[in-house]
């Protein structure tokens, strides 16, 4: 699915000066983010239409330039996260030149956290284990998403049973 950038003045709040904060919107799967700029303009030195400052502002080349850099570096991410195969969405995109770095640990601690406080301590029990073996099997506390793929597990599987694990066990 393509992405999307609208600029645009964010008038929702009335403000008597006629000045208002510029940003982005990014919109990628049906879904959108404002970015601030932090360029505030007054209404007379907006094109809407062309999306750009009017020549009449005394800095419109070089805030045109900026807003230029932006939109590259928000492009410049995507493609990034096109090469790697990896998945995004457009909190990723909105980041300030942040790629997220959630590892396999980090995210399957949260939800042993939350499944403790939500009662379910069998069920977090079994994904502590199983989380546990995984970054032994690994060897890696910072295991990344990407690098999980189908050859990983299926190797992992096969460990597993080779240690003498039954079926059933290897499948919880």
């Amino acid at each position: 699915m393509a992405i999307t950038y609208k600029l645009f003045l964010d008038q929702r709040r009335t403000k008597e000066t006629g000045i208002y904060p510029l940003k982005v919107r990014i919109t990628y799967n049906r879904k959108h983010k404002e970015v601030p700029l932090n360029i505030t303009l007054h209404t007379s030195n907006w094109n809407a239409a062309t999306q750009k400052i009017k020549s009449s502002h005394p800095n419109a080349k070089l805030i045109n330039v900026k807003i230029n850099q932006t939109l590259n570096e928000i492009q410049e991410k995507a493609l990034k996260f096109e090469t790697t195969e990896r998945l995004y969405n457009v909190e990723d995109l909105a980041n300030n030149g942040t790629i997220s770095k959630t590892t396999f640990l980090s995210f399957a601690s949260n939800e042993i956290d939350n499944m403790i406080k939500t009662g379910r301590v069998g069920n977090a029990n079994a994904y502590r284990d199983a989380t546990n073996k995984l970054i032994k099997y690994t060897g890696k506390n910072g295991l990344k998403f990407e690098n999980i793929d189908y050859k990983l597990l299926e190797n992992f599987t096969q460990s597993m049973l080779a240690d003498g694990m039954k079926v059933n066990a290897v499948a919880v």
